[in-house]
């Protein structure tokens, strides 16, 4: 769909002042359906914040904040950026699932660049996650978001969340692409070994779910699991010696 140009939005506005602070069924005002529109330009958002600076702080009924909806929705890193610089703080407030939007960008596909930006905000979710949870979370995880957030911290792959599942936990759950758990597993071996809150290592995460991808593809990553937790074992009984 595409978003209203500033001068419609300036028209908009000037017949139809009250449309700014009208909410609608999901409590969401203008600017959070602005912001839902990766195609918005920050002219327009500037235009909103304007008629009504209050808008940048107004959850929906999920709440969400103007800065989580554009996290999640794949807005452009200048359109971060601009709710970002009006509103700083909103950076570390939590929806009402307990994400700041740096968690709600790694978990609905953002861009690197977008990442990069928000990455400064590190804080915990209500869950104990960090961004790189919520990374390997996505339904579509992107390897080139995971690198960067494991170069920027290195010891976030050893962190378990309060169910003590650690990232690749998390994409075994997700039956991440093969490259990424691969890439996981060599960062952290001993990862393979880590048990959740209810004793499952993250081969019994994959094990337990169906998945939709090529069974080919299935075996790979199975496989894959399998033969790092043998090398891990004959490793051990090597340096035993």
């Amino acid at each position: 769909k595409v978003p209203p140009s500033l001068e419609e939005t300036r028209r908009l506005i000037r017949e139809y002042p009250g449309s700014v602070t009208a909410v609608d069924d999901r409590g969401r005002l203008a600017m959070h359906s602005a912001c839902q529109n990766p195609a918005t330009s920050v002219d327009v958002l500037q235009c909103l914040v304007e008629a009504s600076p209050d808008s940048l702080n107004t959850r929906d009924r999920t709440g969400h904040l103007p800065l989580h909806v554009a996290c999640a929705s794949q807005a452009p890193v200048d359109v971060v950026q601009f709710l970002v610089n009006a509103r700083r703080w909103t950076l570390h407030e939590t929806d009402y699932g307990g994400k700041i939007p740096l968690h709600t960008a790694c978990s609905n596909q953002a861009s690197l660049e977008v990442v990069q930006f928000l990455v400064n905000a590190w804080p915990k979710d209500i869950y104990g996650r960090l961004a790189i949870h919520h990374a390997c979370d996505d339904s579509d995880p992107q390897l080139e978001v995971v690198q960067f957030l494991v170069k920027e911290w290195p010891k976030s792959l050893r962190k378990p969340d309060l169910a003590n599942e650690l990232p690749l936990h998390h994409a075994c759950d997700n039956q991440a692409p093969c490259a990424l758990v691969q890439f996981l597993v060599d960062e952290q071996p001993d990862s393979i070994w880590v048990k959740d809150y209810w004793g499952r290592t993250p081969l019994d995460h994959f094990q337990a779910l169906r998945s939709s991808r090529r069974k080919e593809e299935e075996r790979d990553l199975s496989h894959l699991l399998k033969r790092q937790g043998c090398e891990h074992c004959d490793r051990d009984l090597q340096n035993a010696f």
